[in-house]
């Protein structure tokens, strides 16, 4: 019985041999590496985050029966695709995208576990401490007061506060049973709870005036109805009994006439008021039947332990990655390396503090370039911004990007017989889609940054559809976005036929008893079979074997040209939408 099984190995013993010949480069890299970490995480303000949960009342009237129950199994709730609200909870976390919704948060009273009292406003403007990092690239600036506030013209004090809030705060609703979690971060533990429950009763307060606007302007509709109709009853009411006093002992049937037309008005008036009043009635209990009912599943408490940073894990994972990268630049060049901007046990990163580890890490991997006899900059590299949660755990532990990618890579690339499977090519389409991971952050990239990040060099995810993310386009760090060497699938291969390279050579070293063109043929042809559909046709290499008169006169070299052929990755599209009369299709 044959294994025909094919088991790659790692030589541990090449690793460490370039691992000693490039001792100098660890020795100096590594210790200030670490030295720099610890400075920086050790002077990261410790964080407390707590979290409250709220249940408000749902009508499932309209969610009975089998189409129901149905929509259930597959997470959808059709009382709210039925319900005529403009704002569904679905909606709620967009709240805090409103300036108006976040700047009422300002004035919020708060007191620290020190027994200071601030608004929150001037305590993140002002009392929050920062690290000696943040302060040093930071201008000192003098004490920022709220004066007047214009939600949608803040100043950019008052917006780099929004911001803050906004990154502090969580809210995020449960498709299935529609909880709001309300989750709050802030540097003082009192505070992570004051906001919290602040939050809840504000959103508690907006949920019912929004849902029962329409029914108290109906109230306030009918009661101005009813004071008019009162009113004008009692005026008609006014009207009779005085004529009918001034004439009560007169029989002229034209007084009586005049009397009957006075009680018939009166009576019509008082008709009015009545149904005025039924109305106004039913309007004040619809009122009261519309007030949503909230439920607090889960008080907001005060957090005990830090969230975060943690401190041990941070300085760990930076010497993990710092190794990582010095052995992939000791190592040949048939690497790639794949690097995120989310550390593994720390919180995830806003968009501008992500594009700013994005930018460190793209001039460290600039500092190798693909060839230095070509000139060519580096390529063999891609940067991953943001993070997530594994879509199979419920721990909350969030991780980089690159875990999905990695995924799709080696059920695209990783055949043990080394060929690439194009069912799986995930260049576009479903076979993008971010599968692996959920909870993505960050959430939106405003159109105004994605150039930039795009121009960067950096892939950051995007909204592929309501519920799912994907990566628009997988480049590299090379520069110039017109040349192939700037796809990701390119690289791949270019790596890969590094090795090709490598295995010709280990099957012709020493080689004596061919002549030259016997040489050139059978080393194509080898190279040729090793590369026979291993791309899936999205990349075409041909091997070209030349003897040089340098390699003549040498006797013991030869030159081996792998010629690849990659398509640029379609990244921009221009459309345009031309309208026509009805009639003039074939003209």
């Amino acid at each position: 019985m044959t294994n025909n099984n094919k088991v790659v190995t790692i030589d541990l013993r090449l690793i460490v041999k370039r691992i000693i010949k490039e001792k100098l480069l660890f020795l100096i890299t590594i210790p200030l590496v670490m030295l720099l970490s610890i400075l920086y995480i050790w002077n990261e303000p410790r964080y407390y985050t707590t979290d409250t949960k709220l249940a408000p009342e749902i009508n499932n009237s309209g969610n009975s029966g089998t189409i129901g129950s149905l929509a259930s199994s597959l997470g959808l709730d059709m009382s709210q695709l039925k319900s005529s609200d403009a704002i569904t909870p679905m909606l709620y976390p967009d709240l805090m995208e409103d300036n108006k919704f976040v700047v009422e948060l300002f004035n919020i009273p708060i007191t620290t576990s020190n027994g200071n009292q601030y608004t929150y406003f001037d305590y993140l403007a002002n009392h929050q401490k920062i690290s000696w990092v943040s302060g040093l690239l930071s201008k000192k600036q003098k004490n920022i007061t709220l004066d007047t506030v214009s939600p949608y013209h803040l100043t950019k004090e008052q917006a780099d506060v929004a911001e803050t809030i906004r990154k502090d705060i969580s809210l995020k609703v449960d498709t299935k049973d529609g909880v709001i979690t309300i989750t709050t971060t802030s540097q003082d533990p009192l505070i992570s709870k004051t906001i919290a429950d602040s939050l809840r009763t504000k959103l508690k307060e907006f949920i019912t005036a929004y849902r029962t606007d329409k029914a108290r302007k109906d109230v306030a509709y009918y009661k101005k109805l009813t004071q008019e109709a009162l009113s004008s009853y009692e005026d008609a009411r006014k009207r009779y009994a005085e004529f009918s006093d001034a004439n009560q002992d007169v029989i002229l049937q034209s007084i009586q006439s005049k009397t009957e037309d006075l009680e018939n008005d009166m009576q019509l008036k008082y008709n009015t008021y009545s149904a005025a009043k039924n109305q106004y009635d039913a309007a004040k209990a619809k009122l009261q039947e519309t007030i949503p009912v909230f439920t607090i599943i889960k008080g907001a408490q005060v957090p005990i332990k830090p969230a975060g940073p943690k401190r041990m894990i941070f300085v760990i994972v930076v010497f993990i990655i710092t190794n990582m990268i010095l052995v992939l630049i000791s190592l040949r060049k048939d690497t790639m390396v794949c690097l995120g901007t989310h550390t593994v046990g720390t919180k995830p990163l806003p968009t501008s503090k992500a594009r700013a580890v994005a930018t460190a890490l793209e001039a460290r991997l600039k500092l190798n370039p693909e060839s230095t006899y070509y000139g060519t900059s580096v390529a063999r590299g891609i940067i991953l911004l943001g993070s997530g949660e594994l879509s199979v755990e419920e721990t909350g532990n969030v991780y980089p990007l690159t875990y999905d990618l990695m995924v799709k890579t080696a059920r695209f690339a990783g055949a043990g017989n080394g060929k690439w499977k194009r069912e799986y090519l995930f260049d576009h389409g479903e076979n993008a889609v971010i599968r692996t991971m959920k909870n993505i952050v960050p959430e939106f990239i405003p159109t105004t940054i994605r150039p930039v990040l795009w121009n960067a060099n950096v892939i950051y995810p995007q909204r592929y559809d309501r519920e799912n993310y994907f990566f628009p386009a997988l480049q590299t760090v090379f520069a110039n976005d017109t040349s192939v060497l700037n796809n990701y699938f390119t690289i791949l291969a270019l790596c890969d036929v590094t090795k090709v390279g490598f295995d010709v050579w280990k099957n012709f070293t020493g080689v004596i008893s061919l002549t030259e063109s016997e040489f050139k043929a059978e080393v194509e042809n080898y190279a040729t079979q090793l590369l026979a559909g291993k791309y899936a046709r999205i990349i075409n290499v041909t091997p070209e074997c030349r003897i040089t008169e340098a390699d003549k006169a040498r006797g013991y070299s030869y030159q081996l040209i792998f010629k690849l052929y990659a398509n640029n990755m379609k990244t921009v599209c221009i459309y345009t939408t031309e309208v026509y009369r009805a009639g003039e299709e074939s003209k």
